[in-house]
């Protein structure tokens, strides 16, 4: 079986978060956007940092011998110049993705569940806090 590409998985996930006003930037957008603001344009005062991962699946196989499905784990950063505005971008991000099934490639995903979240707090100049969430397809 052919399971989507980490690249595919992201852009489900960034699709999500658009359609939520969550507004998402990936890192390397995020890197192009500090290095070079005159061509890519300076950082939003507020967005939704994200990653998207492979995650451990220890459980997965199947009595068949082989995984069944594949784990993925997201991270998002809400990141604003005020702390207000960084809580207003994590609450956009879990109403986008909390509870959501993906579709990614032809492939439907579970549920999208909350993991563990930081705290918002003062992030270099800026407010941030992390929050991870998982699915499987």
């Amino acid at each position: 079986m052919t399971f989507p590409t980490e690249e595919q998985h992201a852009t489900a996930v960034m699709a999500a978060l658009t359609a939520a006003n969550a507004v998402p930037l990936s890192l390397s957008e995020i890197t192009r956007r500090i290095a070079d603001p005159a061509r890519y344009g300076a950082l939003p005062k507020f967005y939704t940092e994200v990653t998207v991962t492979r995650r451990f699946n220890g459980d997965g196989a199947r009595s068949g011998g082989g995984s069944g499905v594949r784990l993925v784990r997201i991270t998002t950063r809400a990141v604003a110049e005020t702390e207000a505005n960084a809580r207003e971008m994590r609450r956009r991000t879990s109403d986008g993705l909390e509870g959501s099934s993906l579709s990614v490639v032809g492939f439907d995903s579970t549920p999208v569940e909350f993991e563990t979240e930081d705290p918002i707090a003062p992030d270099d100049g800026w407010f941030s806090g992390l929050t991870t969430w998982t699915y499987a397809v």
